[in-house]
């Protein structure tokens, strides 16, 4: 097995990726502890009777599994930041609606990735924190009311992982 060779990101090349990644992915944990299966508001998920076959709704949008059984849900998210002193507050817009409500009622404790590839590897910033949600205007496109997702912290990192093959 080969190593993977990496290094960490200086603070501006974490900025110089935060300016040029067109968008994050949310990284979200649902916490069973809190809410129990039995007391779960019904939503789009089904469960197939075996394994092996598919609900016919899954077309329609239900699952086949319920991700908030010890599943982690990631979503790709559009986001603006700002840094002061090493401390960074991310903001992402959202509808009120999703399942991502649900994973942040349970448990605030969010992870944000942003990547960015280039042909000598792979350079990634991550971002972790509680989350803050704010009430927001509503979309002047659709109509729906929109919030606010905040992340304020000092837990980013980044590293540059290297392209294995230009590296023999």
């Amino acid at each position: 097995m080969v190593p993977v060779t990496y290094r960490y990101l200086t603070c501006n090349e974490i900025h110089n990726l935060l300016d040029n990644a067109s968008y994050c992915l949310l990284g979200l944990s649902y916490n069973a502890d809190d809410n129990s299966s039995s007391t779960r508001s019904s939503s789009s998920f089904t469960r197939s009777s075996s394994s092996s076959s598919r609900s016919s709704s899954s077309s329609s949008g239900s699952r086949d599994v319920d991700p908030r059984d010890n599943q982690p849900y990631v979503v790709p998210m559009c986001y603006c930041y700002t840094e002061s002193d090493g401390e960074y507050t991310f903001t992402l817009y959202t509808y009120n609606e999703g399942m991502k409500w649900e994973f942040l009622e349970s448990n605030p404790k969010i992870c944000l990735e942003f990547n960015w590839r280039n042909p000598d590897g792979v350079k990634s910033v991550i971002a972790m924190g509680r989350a803050e949600i704010h009430h927001s205007d509503t979309c002047v496109r659709t109509g729906k009311k929109l919030k606010r997702i905040v992340l304020r912290t000092r837990n980013v990192t980044g590293r540059k992982y290297y392209n294995l093959n230009n590296l023999r």
